[in-house]
């Protein structure tokens, strides 16, 4: 089927973009060139609201690598709340289909492709293609687990440590205030810290737990927990037996998100850690499902849709400035798109 890329910018500032999920998790893509003399994180900021912008957990930038680069794309990405994130699982099969879709690259089912996000080259193959609908499989490379690499720090952890399936009692020293400390020493089980490019927190539960526990209120206190320096996304997960395990998330930058690729990754590396899946598991996220399994040398490979809802054009000039409040300082600066 022939690709329709999207009408470019005409010089009168225009923005072409296309929206895409997976499993519900949802961004704003563009072609890289487009972001040319933009603030790529008031940008994301502007588009991604939901109430005065075009809407979605953040913005990915897409553009073929220029030689002698051994990728054969490059992906950028940010959070709803302007921050830069080194991974995206969901967001990279969106990137394969927006790559397709705008002729970046070639539709051949089952080709590999490289995709270079920050310091990370990954591979990809893409299953199936139609119209606006694409079946990725991204091979998102093996975890990192050593403390200090994810990373986190606090009294007690070792920099060289593998905090895999560690009991309740030592997440304690990170710095989570008393009323969160509260709700994880009564449900969760045991704990993981798991690096797929961007850090995560994997919290085990009982499946009765799951729906119970306030992400709202425990995520945001654990992302800016002192002991976690770079931020870090929570997940709440609980084990279905060892082919299938439940998630919920809170994604760092973004809040309650629907899926989170990379984050099924890391709860899924965890749980093959603590024996509680196999090598072979489905993540079944509020927004739908992914398949992961084991691959070469340690790899987690990840499969699952990539969705066009909707694309066209904006003025982010035009987009209405917002209130942006800072989390940890209640600071308020006033944020628009910006050229």
């Amino acid at each position: 089927m022939t690709h329709q890329p999207l009408k470019r910018d005409s010089g009168d500032g225009t923005l072409a973009f296309r929206r895409i999920h997976g499993c519900g998790n949802d961004y704003v893509f563009v072609r890289g060139e487009d972001l040319a003399r933009r603030d790529p994180s008031r940008l994301a900021i502007a588009l991604a609201d939901r109430h005065f912008g075009v809407g979605g957990d953040g913005l990915i930038a897409v553009e073929a690598a220029p030689a002698p680069d051994d990728a054969d794309l490059r992906m950028r990405m940010w959070n709803a709340d302007g921050s830069e994130s080194g991974m995206c699982g969901n967001g990279l099969r969106g990137a394969l289909l927006f790559a397709v879709e705008e002729g970046l690259i070639a539709p051949a089912a089952g080709g590999r492709l490289r995709v270079r996000v920050g310091s990370r080259l990954v591979t990809a193959s893409l299953a199936a293609h139609e119209r606006g609908r694409a079946e990725v499989e991204i091979d998102m490379g093996p975890p990192v687990v050593e403390s200090q690499r994810v990373p986190v720090a606090w009294g007690g952890i070792d920099p060289s440590e593998r905090l895999l399936g560690e009991p309740i009692t030592r997440l304690r020293g990170c710095g989570v205030p008393d009323g969160a400390w509260r709700v994880l020493a009564s449900v969760v089980e045991r704990w993981s810290v798991v690096s797929m490019g961007n850090p995560h927190l994997v919290l085990e539960v009982e499946e009765r737990s799951l729906d119970g526990i306030d992400l709202r209120t425990l995520g945001p206190a654990l992302e800016h927990a002192a002991g976690f320096p770079e931020r870090i996304n929570v997940h709440v997960v609980a084990a279905l037996g060892p082919d299938a395990f439940r998630m919920a998330t809170w994604e760092r930058g973004s809040g309650i998100t629907l899926a989170c690729g990379s984050g099924a990754c890391a709860s899924f590396a965890a749980l093959r850690a603590t024996g509680r899946v196999a090598g072979r598991a489905v993540a079944r996220l509020p927004g739908g499902e992914l398949r992961l399994r084991e691959g070469d040398g340690g790899s987690i490979l990840m499969r699952g849709e990539a969705v066009e809802t909707c694309r066209g054009t904006t003025r982010p000039e035009s987009l209405p400035a917002r209130p942006r409040i800072d989390v940890r300082s209640r600071a308020v600066e006033v944020v628009g798109a910006g050229p």
